[in-house]
This record gives C-alpha cells, sequence and structure tokens, in this order.
C-alpha cells in the first residue's frame, strides 16, 4: 500500500517536486555520494522557507519506516537546511 500525504489546503508550490526527489532517492539502492546528489539536487529546488519545513516533516512523517537511509538523508538535510525558528512554521501534518 503506498502512503498518501495528508491533503493539505493550500501546499507549498513546489511540493510535488519535492515528494519526488525524496521518493526517487529512497527508492534507489544507496551509492557512493547519495547523499551529497540529494542536498544537490535539494538545494536547487527548495526556493523558499516553507519548502524546507515541507521535506524536514515530511522526512520526519516517514520517519516511522526506521530505514538507515531515511535516517541518513533525514540528518543530512537538517544539517544543510538548518532552521533556527521551525516552531514558528506551520506544519501540513498538525
Amino acid at each position: 500500500m503506498h502512503w498518501t500525504p495528508p491533503a493539505v489546503s493550500n501546499p507549498p508550490r513546489g511540493v510535488i517536486q519535492i515528494l519526488n526527489v525524496v521518493h526517487a532517492v529512497l527508492t534507489k539502492p544507496a551509492s557512493p555520494g547519495w547523499i551529497d546528489t540529494a542536498i544537490c539536487t535539494f538545494s536547487r529546488i527548495l526556493k523558499r522557507r516553507e519548502h524546507v519545513v515541507y521535506l524536514r516533516d515530511h522526512l520526519t512523517h516517514l520517519g516511522k519506516n526506521k530505514s538507515r537511509q531515511l535516517v541518513d538523508l533525514r540528518a543530512a538535510v537538517e544539517r544543510a537546511f538548518p532552521l533556527r525558528d521551525a516552531t514558528t512554521e506551520k506544519s501540513p501534518y498538525t
């Protein structure tokens, strides 16, 4: 059964592209440098702060999976795209 993201009344622009990249990264076998490639791709598509918030929330939501690849990706995203006051942003999952 496929996971579907919750309905969001006004999803940020670029959300579909973000979800496609996450899916592509997590469905391919990990290769050397895969995290660097993923971060480079995200740096091109994450144009606004709300994109970063959405990506981080999405990876946290997927975190129930607990795969090593997902854990590594989530940690890399948190390092590459830090949010100082993330609590002020509204999560699409709440």
